[in-house]
């Protein structure tokens, strides 16, 4: 998928020329990382993969999942997960004082309950209204484990974006590295 600035006149690429930077570096936040660049005679493009894309799709399920089903304190996060062969699992988290599974580990056990065992993509949404909520550090640290491409979707300051698990890990400790 291409996004970028487009003119129809060789006087409005000049003009926009000097925010270039400014915004490369705006979309590069916005992704998380780098892609591809290039300019043309009309303006400047970049080619989005679908690994970089947001799933929209993903974040609607969990979002109607947290709004039917939250109830009270007992189950207040949805989760949805994108499995290898295109499928969408939703599950709830299982709120209890002594703890219990978050959302992103009850539709992790969900998927493989379903035959699901690869997934690509998890987000998290929270009952109330409260929107695309990023994992706790325990589910970050599954997610790397389990699926070390497994992209997240959070929300940085209002926007949406989809970044590998290992980025929300910085200097994580691997498991499989360590098994013999």
């Amino acid at each position: 998928m291409d996004i970028g600035i487009a003119t129809e006149t060789p006087e409005g690429l000049d003009a926009l020329r000097p925010l270039w930077p400014a915004m490369l570096e705006h979309h590069r936040h916005l992704v998380g990382a780098q892609w591809p660049v290039r300019g043309t005679a009309r303006g400047i493009f970049w080619t989005l993969g679908k690994d970089m894309m947001v799933d929209y799709e993903l974040v609607e399920a969990a979002g109607r999942v947290a709004a039917e089903c939250s109830r009270g304190d007992e189950h207040t996060v949805a989760a949805a997960a994108r499995a290898r062969d295109g499928r969408i699992v939703t599950a709830m988290n299982v709120h209890h004082f002594t703890g219990g599974p978050c959302a992103e580990l009850a539709v992790i056990g969900t998927a493989a309950a379903q035959g699901a065992h690869q997934l690509d993509a998890v987000v998290a949404v929270g009952g109330g209204d409260r929107g695309v909520m990023p994992p706790c550090g325990r589910c970050r640290q599954v997610l790397l484990d389990y699926f070390p491409a497994i992209r997240v979707i959070v929300d940085t300051d209002g926007v949406l974006r989809a970044v590998p698990v290992a980025e929300l890990l910085p200097g994580a400790y691997i498991w499989s590295d360590h098994q013999s």
